[in-house]
């Protein structure tokens, strides 16, 4: 059965709807036999969508790993990828955090398993709030001050603060006259170089502090200190992108595939290094409850 779309395509990621997806779970144990062809869905942004070589070695990796015959789809951006899982010509995407959240309500059929995590041991990110010193004493101050916020679709500039931040017990709504609205990540941490802005709102990798990444690493290199700045505020962790297969899918098939992914780096680092060329610190296991707090801020 195909799904049924409540939107068209193109406005998949502004209206999220939820669609019925095809029904891929094999009726009998012979999963093998009745799943034939395993299909693994990332985009063409992936570095390894580039590389023919390099998709069938990946191809033959999976294929043994799993012991069915394994197939790279590439899709033109996530929203056809999140289309390809839903309706069961994909079984398995790799995704950002952001687009695993959008297919989750688009279809209700995803599952994540694994998530790579970077060489500092980082399992994901945080949206934090960065203040000049002297910093408001409660965050019911903070709408004393001037603070910058990135834009609309940015997940821990604007989404996951006005999802989660209350001054006096009154959520934002990203329009107060508190906030100073930028473009971009560059434009926020101009505007807190500057001193336009008393604070702003970034983010910094969930892992070793003294290693950590993000806007307040990047504020450091370009001259603000340690003795003049501080984080006043952090979300939970969001974990990277997942890899997540169709939900109906046998369990069996959730465990050798997790096996073989969470094993990869010790077992052949150049090939994982093809299907994770950003974070090398291997992969390790998710649920799809590590993603809810992203789920949440969409589903509002």
């Amino acid at each position: 059965m195909k799904p049924h779309f409540a939107c068209s395509l193109a406005a998949l990621g502004a209206c999220l709807v939820v669609a019925t997806g095809a029904t891929s779970e094999p009726k009998s144990d012979n999963w093998r036999e009745e799943l034939s062809t395993f299909r693994v869905g990332l985009v063409e942004e992936h570095p390894l969508a580039q590389d023919p070589n390099a998709i069938a070695r990946v191809e033959k990796a999976y294929s043994d790993a799993l012991g069915l015959e394994a197939r790279i789809y590439v899709a033109p951006d996530y929203q056809r990828l999140m289309q390809a899982q839903a309706d069961g010509r994909v079984l398995y995407g790799i995704y950002s955090a952001t687009a695993y959240a959008k297919a989750s309500l688009f279809c209700n059929c995803v599952k994540a398993f694994v998530a790579p995590r970077s060489v500092d041991g980082a399992s994901g990110i945080r949206s934090v709030l960065i203040f000049r010193k002297p910093a408001p004493e409660s965050m019911d101050d903070i709408d004393d001050f001037r603070i910058g916020i990135g834009p609309t679709d940015n997940l821990t500039a604007n989404l996951l603060p006005i999802r989660n931040i209350a001054p006096d017990g009154l959520p934002l709504s990203g329009e107060e006259s508190f906030l100073t609205k930028a473009g971009s990540a560059s434009e926020l941490e101009r505007l807190f170089l500057k001193k336009e802005v008393d604070g702003v709102f970034g983010w910094t990798s969930a892992g070793d502090e003294e290693l950590a990444d993000g806007t307040f690493s990047r504020l450091l290199e370009q001259g603000t200190t340690a003795d003049e700045s501080e984080i006043i505020w952090q979300s939970e962790t969001i974990p990277f992108g997942p890899h997540a297969m169709r939900s109906d899918l046998p369990e069996e098939l959730f465990d050798l595939a997790q096996a073989f992914l969470t094993k990869l780096k010790d077992d052949d680092i150049e090939l994982y290094e093809l299907l994770e060329p950003l974070r090398q610190g291997g992969f390790s296991e998710v649920s799809h409850e590590d993603y809810r707090p992203v789920i949440d801020v969409l589903e509002r």
